[in-house]
C-alpha cells in the first residue's frame, strides 16, 4: 500500500511581525490570537503548485471559524494543479 505524503495548505501568509518560531507556529495552530486570516488566491495557488512540484501527493486545508471558506480555498487549489489532491477539513458545529 503506497504512502500518501501530505502537506498543510493555508489561505494566506502569516501576518507581518508574527513570530515564526516553532512554538509560535504550534500555538497559532491550536488557538492563539491568529483567529482571523484572509484569503490570498495568488498565495494559495502558488503554494499548491510548489507542493505539487516538490512531490507531495496532497494537502490538507485546515478550517477555523475566522478563516475563509474551506470549499472555496479547495476549488482555487484544485483549479491550478493537475495531479494534486486536497483534503478539506470540515468540523461540524464550528
Amino acid at each position: 500500500m503506497p504512502i500518501d505524503i501530505r502537506a498543510r495548505l493555508v489561505s494566506a501568509p502569516r501576518r507581518a511581525g508574527y513570530s515564526s518560531s516553532l512554538l509560535a507556529t504550534q500555538a497559532s495552530y491550536y488557538g492563539d490570537s491568529l483567529a482571523q486570516r484572509g484569503a490570498d488566491a495568488a498565495w494559495l495557488t502558488r503554494s499548491a503548485l510548489e507542493y505539487e512540484a516538490l512531490g507531495y501527493d496532497s494537502a490538507l486545508i485546515p478550517q477555523r471559524s475566522g478563516w475563509p471558506d474551506v470549499w472555496a480555498l479547495t476549488a482555487w487549489a484544485l483549479a491550478t494543479t493537475t495531479q494534486f489532491a486536497i483534503a478539506a477539513a470540515h468540523r461540524v458545529g464550528l
